[in-house]
């Protein structure tokens, strides 16, 4: 038994150690890359897919998860996947010209079979990462290539043959190793190094200890933590359940003691983390995929989804206070609202930094992303190493070793913490573009489209609410980038039959695709958060929606509303108009207000909200906003009298 138990531990042990090695490489390649750019990113893309199959491999080989067998068969398993890898690496990278040009549409046995290959590999691995979904939709979408001239009605097709199928799946360059891949390279990947390097070295922990040093000072304070921590570590973690997971291990259990209710705090988590991902500079990474997309630059991208950001957690920290205000019971000057030792400026100077030179780089000197994101990595090691290096500068040689040891131990944490997720997320997209290549070339992309049209029966808000259905579906089971994708190329065509601008279609989709992580019935974010808080998944689920209703009510804002998102002089006047009006809404949703009185002022509040926001006549927007207003003020000066009741308190 004992001989077993070694033998499991020092396979794990040696798939980790290989998982450090492949992470270094990939660390290193990426940024030899980004500063020599010696090849297209569609050849790097085959390498970095392969790379991420052999992370995959290892690190579900390490969780007995690629087959339910025995680790030592898990391991001969991944072995034979990393070996596999290497040769399609090889292969395609070598073939790639020879596939463009000279071999195309007449391959060989071997261009099929090792096609092939690549398909069923990340279709293996994105099932043993996400589950069952993504693949079962991958196979039905080949099922429908291969058999959908039996189709009968729109969705037929002409008749596919296999090795066509497999030509636009895999071998032509497209599919499995088509633009996602590339897009990765170009747009993501240095990104998902950059924030694995930030949680290796303790970046979250400063961010959580600057938050709870500024916000544990005020009365109600304290779950606003949660908002303002998940705002600047979700930016540019990429992942709302990650970002849950990583912040909310310590802001749940710190709100539960502090008398938020245990679904309270799940929800604000949620609807926390689930925000960072709209939060400029980097957005999650998909501005820097909707730039690509929209061939607009990035900059603008981050300039237009400021204002909706800045709106979101406004409106977010007002019903978290409103929250705060019923329930909180931590003193303003507990130990539990500040944090035990107060952060050093050093500690984070490594991330203002790295953020300062991102922005310098794409703002002032318009270098591309991948080589503006090289800079913010290397400025990030070089200021952490000598932030190390100065604190070390007192202390016995032997001492200062260790302090090497250590940020060496921390860059190999991060690395690797980086290339997990690149790793995971390369084989899932590159899984999807098999799905987006039979689509698009099937017809079905467009045919689906004006099919929604169609339901929808010429009346926008119902293609918007089809559109919401299709991102939660879609969102159940992958990461906001990927639902981005897929549900942009069924919804682009459909909202453009109604003259809605591109920048508008995006945007919305976006925010839908993030909505996911707080929507049953799958709902990640909640998921996690009702974990850690302890609390029913439904009731936390109930509440992150009422906490973040702003979320579900923007993407219909920047239909009705386009100028909040025209980044020029008017907006600020509309994103103004529609605080007054959100700020109603979220306040008719979670204030503490009861009795006939209170629940009529709330249901007052409600309607004058949603009619100042989206009413067709602008002089009744207008008296609705106004009369918000006058509420709001009259309440101010109610609160400070003698003679209010708490029931009508509004702030």
């Amino acid at each position: 038994m004992k001989a077993r138990e070694n033998s499991s531990h020092n396979g794990s042990s040696i798939s980790q150690i290989a998982v450090g090695i492949l992470s270094v490489g990939a660390l290193v390649l990426l940024l030899v890359y980004a500063q020599l750019l010696w090849d297209s990113t569609a050849r790097l893309g085959i390498i970095f897919l392969s790379i991420g199959m052999a992370i995959s491999a290892l690190n579900l080989a390490k969780e007995n998860k690629l087959i339910p067998l025995s680790t030592k068969w898990n391991t001969w398993v991944a072995i034979g996947i990393i070996i596999a890898a290497a040769i399609l690496a090889i292969y395609f990278y070598h073939e790639l010209p020879a596939l463009f040009y000279e071999r195309a549409g007449n391959n060989t046995t071997t261009d099929f079979v090792l096609g092939g290959m690549a398909m069923f590999l990340v279709v293996f691995l994105s099932w043993g990462q996400m589950g069952i979904a993504i693949p079962l939709l991958c196979v039905v979408s080949l099922l429908y290539a291969f058999f959908g001239n039996y189709v009968p009605g729109f969705l037929s097709h002409p008749d596919l043959s296999w090795q066509r199928v497999l030509q636009m799946s895999a071998v032509q360059m497209t599919g499995v190793y088509g633009q996602y891949p590339a897009l990765m390279v170009r747009l993501v990947m240095i990104f998902l190094i950059y924030a694995g390097l930030v949680q290796g070295f303790g970046g979250l922990n400063y961010i959580i200890g600057v938050t709870r040093l500024i916000t544990g000072r005020f009365k109600y304070g304290l779950p606003q933590i949660a908002v303002i921590s998940s705002m600047a570590f979700g930016s540019f973690s990429g992942s709302g359940a990650a970002n849950v997971a990583g912040t909310g291990s310590f802001t749940i259990p710190m709100m539960k003691r502090g008398g938020i209710p245990p679904s309270i705090a799940g929800g604000i988590e949620s609807v926390a983390s689930s925000g960072g991902q709209v939060m400029p500079p980097i957005m999650g990474i998909t501005a820097f995929l909707m730039s690509d997309f929209l061939d607009v630059p990035y900059v603008r991208i981050m300039a237009i989804g400021l204002v909706p950001a800045l709106i979101f957690y406004a409106c977010t920290a007002f019903a978290i206070h409103l929250h705060a205000r019923r329930h909180l019971i931590t003193a303003p000057t507990s130990k539990e609202s500040q944090p035990d030792e107060k952060p050093k400026f050093g500690e984070g100077l490594p991330i203002f930094v790295s953020l300062a030179v991102l922005l310098l780089m794409l703002i002032h000197f318009r270098l591309s992303v991948l080589v503006s994101g090289y800079y913010t990595v290397v400025s990030f090691v070089i200021v952490r190493l000598l932030y190390d290096l100065v604190l070390s500068r007192n202390l016995p040689t032997r001492r200062i070793y260790s302090v090497m040891v250590d940020f060496g131990r921390n860059l190999l944490a991060g690395a690797k913490q980086g290339a997990s997720t690149m790793a995971s997320l390369i084989v899932l997209i590159s899984t999807i573009g098999i799905v987006v290549k039979v689509i698009v070339t099937t017809g079905l992309a467009q045919r689906l489209a004006f099919g929604m049209v169609d339901i929808a029966g010429g009346h926008l808000l119902l293609l918007l609410l089809l559109i919401l259905l299709i991102s939660v579906l879609f969102g159940m089971a992958v990461a906001t980038l990927v639902s981005y994708i897929l549900v942009v190329i069924l919804a682009a065509p459909a909202l453009q039959q109604f003259g809605i601008e591109p920048i508008n279609t995006h945007f919305t989709v976006f925010y839908l695709s993030v909505t996911a992580g707080l929507t049953p019935p799958v709902a990640l974010c909640c998921i996690v958060a009702s974990s850690i808080s302890g609390a029913p998944f439904l009731s936390t689920c109930r509440q992150s929606m009422r906490i973040g209703i702003v979320f579900f009510l923007l993407p219909f804002i920047f239909i009705w509303h386009p100028g909040l998102l025209s980044f020029s002089s008017e907006t600020p006047i509309i994103a103004s108009k529609l605080l007054i009006g959100l700020m109603a809404i979220v306040y008719s949703l979670n204030s503490q207000s009861a009795g006939a009185t209170g629940y009529l002022q709330r249901i007052v509040l409600f309607c004058l909200g949603g009619i100042g926001i989206f009413y067709p006549v602008e002089y009744i927007r207008f008296l609705c906003l106004g009369a918000i207003a006058l509420l709001f003020l009259a309440s101010l000066v109610w609160k400070r009298s003698k003679l209010h009741p708490n029931r009508l308190m509004f702030v």
